[in-house]
């Protein structure tokens, strides 16, 4: 009896799983920077393999990686962007090692909260992730002149407040020149034509065979994996491993997690002397298709299985129910 119990107390579990809403302000970041990076595809011209989203390069010593937001390649120099959706006033401090962010939030109708972000100086560690991309190019062999490498930081909220040092900044891209900033990536028949037929050693552009070996190696450099859990939230990090799971990265592209959500078939089979199970699906890479997709492998694992997860930033590594995930999205 005892067993019974705890089977359908397993059922009603499963049936419903925590929700894990996503604070609004990290929504609004992720959103800004899928949406700069669309506008990019389809305002400038480029494509798809040109823009490369959340690429994690190594720091100097190769011990830790750093994220660079967005990065377009074209003939004229590969571009490392941070995209901000920062609201209120932003400030560069006396010494401009720090960018000090002050927002007022109304919390009744006659009192208001003031708070202050410290940020880093996002001009300077843009400046240094460019450098640090330059680093892990050169590691494979490609060799592009400094001066090829561009770090801007686009802010897209047009109601932030900018001081005059950011503003005179020549990497910060304000909010009114966002549309500009990405038109300037766009050529026309005549420019394609004349990097086509002029050497890169006279034009100082980098050369089509140059493109296609740092689009090669960027495509090559691993993002976060995610995890997307039941509620919309997303965890960015590292997928460590799940108890009987066996993951190849170069061949999956996704986990995918199916669940029994009605309670009442859960009850019935927990009478029935199972427990709640979850099927992980393994999506192949690059195996979406438009009326089925394909997979590599699938099993079933207990409901209650931890998938281990390094969250960035974080240094111990979390224990995520299987039941709470949606699905995982893998990097290389």
């Amino acid at each position: 009896m005892f067993e019974v119990a705890k089977r359908l107390k397993q059922a009603s579990q499963a049936a419903n799983p925590q929700e894990h809403l996503e604070e609004e302000h990290v929504k609004a970041g992720r959103n800004a920077e899928i949406a700069f990076a669309t506008s990019l595809r389809e305002k400038s011209g480029l494509d798809s393999s040109s823009v490369f989203c959340c690429l994690r390069v190594p720091d100097r010593y190769q011990a830790r990686k750093r994220e660079i937001d967005v990065v377009v390649v074209n003939s004229d120099g590969i571009f490392c962007i941070e995209v901000k959706c920062w609201s209120g006033s932003v400030a560069c401090s006396d010494d401009k090692s720090k960018w000090i962010q002050t927002k007022t939030r109304q919390i009744s109708t006659n009192s208001f909260t003031t708070s202050h972000i410290e940020h880093e100086n996002i001009s300077a560690e843009t400046k240094s992730k460019a450098n640090l991309l330059r680093d892990h190019i050169s590691r494979q062999e490609i060799y592009i002149p400094q001066n090829l490498y561009h770090s801007k930081v686009v802010f897209t909220n047009p109601n932030v407040q900018l001081d005059e040092t950011i503003l005179n900044d020549p990497a910060v891209v304000r909010p009114k020149e966002h549309d500009k900033f990405v038109e300037s990536f766009s050529r026309g028949y005549l420019a394609s034509f004349q990097e086509a037929m002029v050497p890169s050693w006279i034009s100082g552009k980098i050369s089509y065979s140059q493109l296609n070996q740092i689009k090669a190696a960027l495509a090559l450099t691993g993002t976060w994996d995610i995890v997307h859990l039941n509620g919309g939230k997303q965890l960015f990090g590292d997928f460590k491993g799940c108890a009987g799971i066996s993951l190849d990265r170069q061949k999956c592209e996704s986990l995918v997690f199916s669940h029994q959500r009605r309670k009442a078939v859960g009850m019935t089979w927990a009478l029935l002397g199972y427990s709640p199970q979850v099927t992980v699906s393994l999506l192949e890479r690059g195996g979406t298709g438009w009326l089925w997709n394909s997979y590599c492998a699938s099993l079933k694992i207990p409901y209650n299985t931890d998938v281990v997860f390094r969250i960035c930033g974080e240094d111990v590594d979390a224990k995520i129910p299987a039941n709470d995930i949606e699905h995982i999205s893998i990097s290389i």
